[in-house]
């Protein structure tokens, strides 16, 4: 799949995609592309999130913390979200992390509402990977 971004394109591997485009006149809108990218051992989940701070501008501590939660895990269910990230295409990036009996699942959204592109909150999504 290629993501094509305000300053260039992205292309990455999935094995689900979902789409979402709901709104309610002058109320709220929610626009954005789902996809999802499992792994089966911790070394492979590792290499996934060594790039996810300069793939899709995730904060680097989001990562610390999922880390630590999914090496404590064992056998457990574990859910995480590890914020919000802008990329170097400029596409703006959620992502959810899951753990369960050592597979661990990454959830990526790529927000498709404007609202979200002000010059303003993507310098907060790049400081600090939270809206204003």
């Amino acid at each position: 799949m290629t993501l094509v971004g305000p300053d260039g394109e992205e292309t990455t591997t999935t094995q689900t995609i979902w789409t979402v485009h709901f709104g309610v006149a002058g109320k709220f809108k929610f626009d954005y592309l789902t996809f999802w990218r499992a792994f089966y051992s911790a070394e492979a989940a590792q290499q996934e999130l060594s790039a996810v701070t300069a793939r899709w501008g995730i904060h680097p501590d989001s990562v610390t913390t999922w880390n630590s939660i999914a090496a404590n895990a064992g056998d457990q269910k574990e859910k995480f979200s590890l914020g919000s990230g802008v990329s170097p295409t400029g596409l703006v990036i959620d992502m959810n992390a899951s753990t369960e009996n050592g597979v661990q699942v990454f959830q990526y959204f790529v927000d498709l509402d404007e609202r979200r592109y002000t010059p303003e909150n993507l310098a907060s999504i790049r400081a600090t990977g939270d809206d204003l």
